[in-house]
């Protein structure tokens, strides 16, 4: 069992006094604006640093139309306890929430955050009933290779496994769900059972789709527009993920699959997720890494290279570089492993995929300074330096 980061005594200082909110906790920072009755809540993702919170830049650009309240949990727990100052357990700091907001005058209340702070939107904003959008957030709790299963604390019970049943009444919701996230995606189309609830796949976004808007500024002007009552907007990256009901599953299962080395079973149901959504660049690529596991290097390359065509990232061009490699395609590969290397610099597995094609034309000293610029950007990296190692021993 994972241990929290910091682990406090079960009794936390309340942040609440005669029903006033305190400006700030250990696990929360109020700006308040008492020219507004909105409420806009930013849920952190799993454990920051102390004294940070997720979404502080636009929190605090948003604070001139909102109150905006920042929140994260004290360990990894999903928010199933709630947030401890705010209230002692979940149930307490909803309504503590509520006994602000009405003590305030606060008639709008608006939840929003990534990942596990999605997940938290979703929770105590429907609890609020407030008005949510969600980025990323993984739904079902404790899923195989989920987000959940890998970085929750364990130390609070679940109450609430699978958002799709406790809110089967509805939720005023928007879910973003990024493609290349398997589990996600999995997660988003149980979703769909849920009225009221938009979900929207995005193409060529992983599991951060609100880091993927910030970086392109957007996020900020979609959520002011949300606030203020606009319409939710089409994007360009929506996908068509949740189209055929049987993707998402397949999809998953296969991502899983190569995570636990299946790879006979990661290719059986990756093959049907490619049939079934032959756009997603993702599922190719996944399938691509099981087939060459599998030494099926031809059709391996033949799925990174239609990977590759239908977006141009590192990952899916390494992996058509390795199948080129594998297959002695020694020249070939060189050129492609240089074509990433120009694109991206600091992607360590180009560079020492280029080393090895040195090492296969006998040119040492040129493999050994790939291995070194390997080592640069993956300084922890055994494999790396072990190689670098054995080639120098050779060219001495």
């Amino acid at each position: 069992m994972r241990k929290p980061k910091y682990i406090r005594d079960s009794l936390f200082p309340s942040a609440i006094e005669n029903g006033d909110l305190q400006v700030s906790g250990e696990h929360h920072q109020l700006i308040s604006n008492n020219r507004s009755k909105k409420l806009i809540i930013f849920f952190s993702d799993t454990v920051t640093k102390q004294k940070q919170f997720n979404f502080w830049e636009v929190g605090n650009k948003l604070s001139a139309h909102a109150n905006i309240l920042f929140v994260k949990g004290w360990c990894n727990s999903w928010y199933q306890d709630g947030v401890r100052g705010i209230g002692s357990d979940l149930d307490s700091t909803v309504k503590n929430i509520n006994g602000w907001m009405s003590k305030e005058g606060v008639k709008e209340v608006f939840c929003t955050g990534q990942s596990m702070g999605g997940y938290g939107a979703l929770l105590i904003g429907g609890l609020l009933g407030a008005k949510i959008i969600a980025f990323g957030a993984e739904t079902l709790l404790d899923i195989p290779h989920g987000q959940y299963s890998r970085k929750a604390d364990r130390l609070i019970a679940i109450q609430h496994q699978d958002l799709s049943i406790s809110f089967k009444s509805g939720l005023n919701a928007v879910l973003l769900a990024g493609e290349e996230a398997a589990n996600d995606i999995y997660c988003a189309q149980r979703m769909l059972s849920v009225p009221f609830v938009n979900v929207h796949t995005m193409r060529y976004v992983g599991h951060d789709p609100a880091g993927y808007l910030r970086k392109r500024d957007r996020l900020e002007p979609l959520l002011l527009d949300w606030i203020n009552g606009s319409i939710f907007p089409e994007m360009e990256e929506f996908g068509r993920a949740l189209e055929e009901k049987d993707f998402p599953e397949n999809f998953y299962l296969g991502w899983c699959a190569i995570r636990d080395k299946d790879y006979p079973l990661a290719i059986t149901k990756l093959k049907t997720a490619v049939q079934l959504y032959p756009a997603c660049d993702e599922a190719r690529r996944l399938l691509g890494v099981a087939l060459n596991a599998e030494k099926m290097h031809l059709e391996a390359f033949e799925q990174f290279s239609v990977a590759s065509a239908l977006r141009f990232r590192a990952q899916s061009h390494l992996g058509m570089a390795n199948s080129l490699r594998f297959m002695g395609e020694i020249s070939q590969a060189r050129r492609a492993y240089l074509k990433i290397i120009k694109a991206f610099p600091e992607n360590a597995p180009s560079h020492y995929g280029l080393g090895l094609c040195y090492i296969k034309l006998e040119n040492f000293e040129g493999a050994a300074s790939c291995f070194k610029n390997a080592l640069k950007y993956d300084p922890k990296n055994t494999t790396y330096s072990k190689r670098l190692k054995t080639t120098k021993s050779i060219i001495k």
